[in-house]
């Protein structure tokens, strides 16, 4: 906790987080994260990303929903979490994350909608159109 609060700004807090989540520890890079004093969308979308890097996704959920609750999120957090569930093969609910951040008031960017596409096209493209 000590060196968490001697880093000088939250990018440097980040760097430690992936660090930590790098070297396949989940634990340390939570343990980081929970120490911050003040955490930024920067700072979630790195234990966000390592969450969804490990599979926890039950983790990664729990985390969006505590950013959403403070406002700390943006289109990376979303895409995260729209790459996390098509490496599992659930374009379905990859889409939901689309819809969700319209619903939010964060606008879907190029590369959450290529992503989409590319997962709906591999499978046989039916449902492409559905994505726009």
């Amino acid at each position: 906790e000590k060196l968490v609060r001697s880093l000088p700004d939250s990018t440097s807090r980040a760097a430690l987080v992936k660090s930590y989540a790098s070297d396949r520890r989940l634990d340390g890079a939570k343990r980081v994260f929970e120490a911050c004093p003040e955490k930024d969308a920067c700072l979630y979308n790195v234990l966000l990303s390592a969450c969804t890097v490990g599979r926890d996704l039950a983790s990664a959920e729990k985390l969006l929903s505590h950013a959403s609750a403070t406002g700390a999120v943006d289109v990376a957090t979303y895409k995260t979490m729209i790459k996390a569930y098509l490496r599992l093969g659930d374009a379905r609910r990859a889409r939901a994350f689309v819809q969700t951040m319209r619903f939010v008031g964060v606008a879907p960017d190029y590369e959450s909608f290529h992503e989409l596409l590319e997962a709906f096209a591999g499978n046989g493209g039916a449902a492409m159109w559905e994505v726009v």
